[in-house]
């Protein structure tokens, strides 16, 4: 905001530069024609007038713009705020989501494993069984034959 009104001041001292340097030719040419003193300050002071209304003008547009950008400024940075929090609550959900999901792939490994010992356990049983079975059969088919 600074920066605008320091441009509009600078741009009014090279107006009035360069309206004194107008002035001092309209001078320098009234020496050389017929024009009164008083036509000359009149001459100089419109001019001087003119150039203050437009040195007005433009450094209002400029402290307008100025504040508009400020604004607009204060607005992007709120948001950026925002998105900022937003993504470290998102990178923080996606942490806890990760933790929670490798420990759900080692609980289903753990529960892999466990159904492939019971798968084992159980063919163990049902061989054993089949043994005793086979044992039983020929101990009833030996009895029988006596």
């Amino acid at each position: 905001m600074w920066e605008g009104r320091q441009i509009a001041a600078a741009i009014g001292i090279v107006v009035a530069l360069i309206l004194g340097g107008v002035g001092l030719y309209i001078g320098l040419d009234a020496k050389d024609s017929s024009t009164s003193d008083e036509e000359l300050t009149e001459e100089v002071r419109t001019e001087l007038a003119a150039a203050k209304e437009e040195q007005k003008k433009s450094g209002e547009a400029q402290s307008a713009a100025a504040e508009k950008a400020e604004r607009k400024g204060k607005k992007a940075g709120k948001k950026a705020g925002k998105a900022e929090k937003r993504a470290k609550s998102a990178e923080s959900s996606i942490s806890t989501l990760t933790t929670e999901v490798t420990k759900l792939q080692k609980q289903v490994k753990e529960l892999d494993t466990e159904i492939q010992d019971l798968q084992v356990s159980q063919k163990r049983i049902k061989d054993d069984l089949s043994q005793d079975v086979a044992k039983l059969q020929d101990q009833l088919h030996k009895k029988q034959n006596k």
